[in-house]
């Protein structure tokens, strides 16, 4: 009996704890999709097949669905059906199942490709299901409503790579902002945000992002549902003849945070942002807190894609990591009271070769 083996037991004994604190956060984002009862029954069967198979997976990448109004047939959710199944393919599969891990049907997901990945894809396949994004052995993700709800290791239920490191209450949740920026956009590892990057030319799309600030809308969403503690990120309800944030962080009590977000630079080699949108988003940034109800507080988040030179000569009253400014004001209009604004410089390079 080699280590791994040793450990697993105990390991997935954890996972399982993982799994079943997602349940009443499902039910919330699915509400009569996931009901509590068929629920823990799921949760149950996940934790089984991973018990079981996580061995056989090893680092194979797929997806499954989890359809609890449906039944499957007789073939149950294995390793061997898996491998079997991404044989026949180029890229990799979503396996749609019944509460007892049935199969009920096998999708096809194309290669990855710039502008679309298997998480755009897994993801924008969540909208009224449970789907689990088997990324490798070290992670696994779950995507509910078309967000994502979780990461974690499959063996051990630990929090997935650096997420778990990154965890705040919602009152610093401009903290968890300058930390996705590190991790994610700072050289566009995960937002992948660069059409042309010689160029400095941003995408105008990507994947269910329809315009350049819904990526990184996307990404900075994506990253509070992760590492906020006691808050629910999402896109802030539409209002009637009003303007709304993008991100709204709602806080068990009543309290809420607004997000606005903004980009400069050049996007799809036609689009052109300059500081005036920057202006502009401080003036929204006000009338947010001149609102009833009124937010706990509101920041303005710019990611600037204009050349290095334009960055530098904006005037900060600090600095506290390379590559991002927190302004007081811009083109004469000051950040409100209750309000922050910080500009993040999109870098071109990767870190490695600056």
């Amino acid at each position: 009996m080699n280590e791994a083996t040793q450990i697993l037991p105990a390991a997935l004994a954890a996972a399982y704890t993982v799994f079943k604190s997602l349940n009443g956060r499902l039910a919330s984002r699915l509400g009569q999709n996931w009901p509590p009862g068929p629920g823990e029954e799921i949760i149950a069967n996940i934790h089984k097949f991973f018990a079981d198979n996580l061995v056989g997976l090893g680092d194979q990448s797929f997806g499954f669905k989890i359809d609890l109004s449906a039944s499957g047939r007789n073939e149950k959710l294995t390793a061997r059906v898996v491998r079997r199944e991404l044989m026949k393919v180029n890229g990799t599969v979503l396996i749609t199942i019944d509460s007892a891990l049935n199969v009920i049907e096998i999708v096809e997901v194309p290669s990855e490709t710039e502008v679309r990945t298997w998480q755009d894809f897994f993801q924008d396949a969540s909208t009224s299901n449970v789907v689990i994004y088997f990324e490798q052995r070290n992670c696994a993700k779950v995507f509910a409503s078309g967000g994502i709800v979780d990461e974690f290791v499959p063996a051990t239920g630990e929090k997935a790579g650096k997420f778990g490191r990154f965890s705040h209450n919602s009152l610093n949740y401009r903290q968890a902002i300058q930390d996705h920026y590190e991790q994610c956009v700072k050289h566009a590892t995960e937002s992948d945000h660069w059409e042309d990057s010689n160029k400095r030319i941003l995408r105008k799309k990507k994947g269910s992002a329809k315009k350049t600030e819904e990526i990184f809308q996307n990404s900075l969403l994506n990253w509070l549902r992760i590492n906020l503690i006691d808050g629910t990120p999402w896109p802030e309800p539409r209002k009637p003849n009003k303007d709304r944030a993008d991100i709204k962080i709602e806080v068990l009590g009543g309290r809420f945070y607004l997000i606005e977000i903004k980009w400069m630079g050049t996007s799809g080699g036609s689009t052109i942002r300059k500081l005036d949108r920057l202006s502009g988003g401080l003036k929204q940034l006000t009338q947010y807190l001149e609102e009833q109800p009124c937010p706990s507080h509101a920041t303005l988040v710019a990611y600037d894609g204009r050349d290095e030179h334009e960055f530098d000569a904006l005037i900060s009253t600090h600095s506290p990591i390379g590559g991002m400014k927190s302004l007081s004001e811009c083109e004469q209009v000051k950040v409100p009271i209750g309000g922050s604004c910080c500009v993040f410089f999109l870098y071109n390079k990767r870190a490695s070769e600056l």
